[in-house]
């Protein structure tokens, strides 16, 4: 990709997307997306990967025949 280019597509992520990256990291794509990771790390709380959340996990129950146990024995 040419400076220009780089140049313009940097002006570009500075203006609409609010965000500052120097020509080396838009010529590597992959360093770009690890600084927006970090970023993103800093500002998010950590996400719950343990459970399911409660509406998706009652509407998949919602299709489960009426008469199981629950025992978790297949029958």
């Amino acid at each position: 990709m040419a400076d220009d280019s780089l140049k313009a597509a940097e002006a570009w992520i500075r203006q609409f997307q609010d965000m500052d990256f120097e020509l080396g990291q838009l010529v590597d794509p992959a360093r770009a997306a690890g600084r927006v990771g970090r970023d993103m790390r800093e500002r998010l709380p950590p996400a719950d990967f343990d459970r399911q959340p409660r509406p998706f996990t009652e509407a998949l129950e919602s299709f489960a025949p009426k008469n199981l146990t629950g025992d978790g024995d297949g029958r």
